[in-house]
C-alpha cells in the first residue's frame, strides 16, 4: 500500500527545454547555446548541489563572456527568461491534485536557487506536502544518500513510496532503494500515459 508519491519537477510537471538554464544564459549573454552549455557545464554540478552560489556563478560566467551586466541585472533577466521557457503542464497538475486527496505528495528535484525563486512565486508548491531541493540539501540525484535522506524525513518505508521521474538513472536508484517507480517525461509522453501507469498500480 502506497502512502507517499514523490514527483520530480522538470520533465514531469514543468515543460521546458532539456537545457533550460543554458538556454536562459544564451539569451542573457547573446551567445550560442552550444557555448553556454559548455561554460555552464563547468559549474553545473556544484551549482545544483548548492556548493556554488548564484552570484558566484554569474560573476564567473560574466567574466567568461566579457559581459558588463551587473549581477542584479543578470538575475532579473534570468527570472524573466526562465518564466518564458518553463511552463507547468496543467493536466499533470490536475492528476497531482486528485492524488493529493489520498496520498502524501512530495517534490524531489535537482534544482537551483534561481529556479526555486521563480517556482516559489507561482503557487505550484501548494500542491506538495514537502519539498526536497538538491541545492538546499547539498546533494543531488541519483546519489543514494539523498534518497535515504528523503525517506528518513518523510517517515515512510521505501516500499510505501511511489517515485516518478524522467531520468533513468534516478529511477534506477529509487528501485535499488525499494521504491516502486514510473518513468515519465512530459516532453515526450502524453499525460494520459502517466494516468495509465498510475492506474496499473491502482493509485489513480
Amino acid at each position: 500500500m502506497y502512502k507517499a508519491i514523490i514527483f520530480d519537477f522538470g520533465g514531469i510537471i514543468y515543460q521546458h527545454p532539456k537545457e533550460v538554464i543554458p538556454e536562459v544564459l544564451a539569451r542573457i549573454y547573446n551567445q550560442p547555446i552550444e557555448i553556454t552549455i559548455r561554460e555552464y557545464g563547468k559549474y553545473k554540478d556544484d551549482y545544483f548541489m548548492g556548493k556554488l552560489s548564484t552570484n558566484a556563478l554569474i560573476t564567473s560566467l560574466s567574466s567568461s563572456f566579457t559581459s558588463d551586466k551587473s549581477v542584479n541585472e543578470v538575475r532579473k533577466l534570468w527570472l524573466k527568461y526562465y518564466s518564458e521557457l518553463a511552463k507547468p503542464n496543467k493536466e499533470v497538475l490536475g492528476i497531482i491534485k486528485i492524488l493529493h486527496k489520498s496520498y502524501k505528495i512530495y517534490l524531489f528535484s535537482n534544482t537551483t536557487e534561481m529556479s526555486n525563486l521563480h517556482n516559489s512565486k507561482t503557487g505550484l508548491y501548494d500542491y506538495f506536502d514537502g519539498l526536497f531541493l538538491s541545492y538546499q540539501m547539498r546533494m543531488s540525484k541519483p546519489a543514494k544518500e539523498i534518497y535515504e535522506k528523503v525517506v528518513s524525513i518523510i517517515g515512510f518505508k521505501p516500499q510505501e513510496c511511489l517515485f516518478i521521474d524522467d531520468d533513468v538513472k534516478n529511477i534506477e536508484q529509487a528501485v535499488q532503494m525499494g521504491m516502486k517507480t514510473i518513468l515519465f517525461n512530459v516532453l515526450t509522453d502524453p499525460p494520459s500515459k502517466l494516468k495509465e501507469e498510475l492506474h496499473k498500480l491502482q493509485v489513480y
